[in-house]
């Protein structure tokens, strides 16, 4: 369509003031499988496309984005954030780990990490990054999800910059 620039999906979306989306959790990484070595804490998660990330303007550091192939029968893959990476991998490369949310092998297999993107704020209060993990949404069908749209025209009179702001 003239003026769209990027589209996408996710199940839930960065800047919509979400205080609650960043509810505790428990996410391993493969380097330490182990429940003492586990991260609790905060934690955002969401079911995304392709391309969701370009259409939030949120930078891909390293790493690729999902694609179309990241389907039902491939390989589980996850993005995590630059804030993620460095907390989770403590100066080790993050591409090509693998994380897992929770410990049940059954309803959450290990994912590799295949793409590193900026941090992002769930809510505007939020004054210091925390970790954010995305799933292909084409391995983790979400029952709802909300569809993006970057365009060239402005949609309302004074529409808000959703950009992503760096830490």
């Amino acid at each position: 369509m003239p003026g769209v620039t990027a589209a996408s999906a996710g199940d839930d979306i960065p800047y919509l003031d979400q205080p609650e989306k960043r509810n505790g959790t428990e996410l391993f990484t493969k380097a330490g499988p182990t429940p003492d070595v586990a991260y609790r804490g905060p934690a955002a998660n969401s079911d995304v496309m392709p391309g969701f990330f370009n259409a939030l303007g949120i930078p891909l550091l390293a790493g690729r984005d999902f694609t179309d192939a990241d389907g039902l029968e491939s390989p589980q893959v996850a993005i995590i954030s630059q804030y993620s990476a460095q907390t989770l991998f403590r100066g080790r490369p993050a591409i090509g780990e693998q994380i897992r949310w929770g410990n049940s092998d059954t309803y959450n297999p290990w994912s590799t990490v295949v793409g590193i993107v900026g941090n992002t704020k769930w809510n505007p209060g939020e004054r210091t990054p925390g970790i954010e993990v995305y799933w292909s949404a084409l391995q983790y069908p979400p029952s709802q999800t909300n569809l993006l749209i970057r365009t060239t025209v402005a949609c309302c009179a004074n529409p808000p910059d959703l950009r992503s702001q760096p830490f």
